[in-house]
């Protein structure tokens, strides 16, 4: 006997990748690859804009919708809000994360998808990141094959000066914004 399915939520989720082979990676600011699977791409639309207001957190990946024993798709990740009137400095160790969750192990045909980056948004007057210091938006991974893949999320700094050193993974944006 199997279990009940549970497609993740979230408006950049789908329960089916339109060929209904497995589970998909939910999309946020871009769309999931199919990671070199063979098995097409994800069906969940991308959500938001560019301006990350409102500020929205990833969607949930999705598991194999005709299998049984597939595991859990990824979480989506969070939403965060950073703002000072003066500046905001992330150290060389420092990181702020809204990481989508990867998905359960499983193999092949019995995969699941990795949940979607979250929002990170940074703002005030000097933004700085130093060397070695990250923002992680980008989409969870899946545990088999490296297919199916949770879209980026989106990162978005506001700021009239912005000292960049640091990495940024995800769909990201930074304006000249006092």
């Amino acid at each position: 006997t199997g279990s009940a399915k549970s497609f993740g939520l979230g408006p950049g989720s789908s329960p089916t990748n339109g060929i209904g082979e497995l589970g998909m990676g939910a999309s946020h600011g871009n769309s999931p690859d199919g990671g070199g699977c063979g098995y097409g791409v994800g069906t969940g639309l991308t959500y938001g804009n560019i301006s990350s207001m409102p500020l929205l957190g990833g969607s949930g990946g999705n598991e194999d919708p005709n299998s049984t024993v597939a595991p859990g798709g990824g979480a989506g990740g969070g939403a965060i809000f950073i703002a000072a009137p003066v500046q905001v400095t992330l150290g060389a160790a420092g990181s702020v994360t809204a990481q989508g969750g990867d998905s359960g192990t499983g193999s092949l045909p019995d995969i699941s998808g990795g949940g979607s980056g979250g929002a990170i948004r940074l703002r005030a007057e000097t933004v700085s990141l130093a060397a070695g210091s990250q923002l992680i938006g980008r989409g969870g991974v899946p545990q088999a094959f490296g297919c199916s893949s949770g879209g980026d999320g989106r990162v978005r700094i506001e700021a009239s000066t912005v000292n960049n050193g640091g990495t940024i993974n995800g769909s990201q944006s930074i304006v000249n914004a006092p």
